[in-house]
């Protein structure tokens, strides 16, 4: 409620509630643009055709080793965009915003802490 109530008058009006809701609202409408990457990327890996039940270990280690280039064990965000813009044909932008979520402890990088 805190956050909401800017003026700390104990009621949140409309502008208050719009206000606290904007960062909100925009993080939705990112995750918008990053689910039909998320599942082009899916289905072009899904070389068995399991779709709806998932890709195997196989498939999710074929992925990050085409992934990564420099075969260090881990996909960096320049090797993700990379492959992002030439495999999938997603603009840098949006490639950079689909490796923030994966990259969930925003270390530069996932593979094995994937595992």
């Amino acid at each position: 409620f805190d956050s909401f109530d800017a003026d700390n008058s104990k009621v949140v009006d409309m502008d208050e509630f719009k206000g606290a809701m904007k960062p909100l609202l925009m993080e939705l409408m990112k995750f918008a643009e990053v689910v039909p990457m998320l599942k082009k990327m899916f289905m072009k890996a899904n070389t068995n055709k399991m779709y709806p039940v998932g890709l195997d270990g196989t498939e999710m280690t074929s992925i990050l080793t085409m992934m990564d280039t420099n075969k260090d064990g881990l996909v960096s965000e320049d090797e993700f965009v990379k492959h992002m813009m030439s495999h999938v044909g997603d603009d840098e932008a949006s490639s950079k915003m689909v490796f923030g979520y994966i990259d969930e402890d925003s270390n530069g990088f996932f593979g094995n802490d994937l595992e």
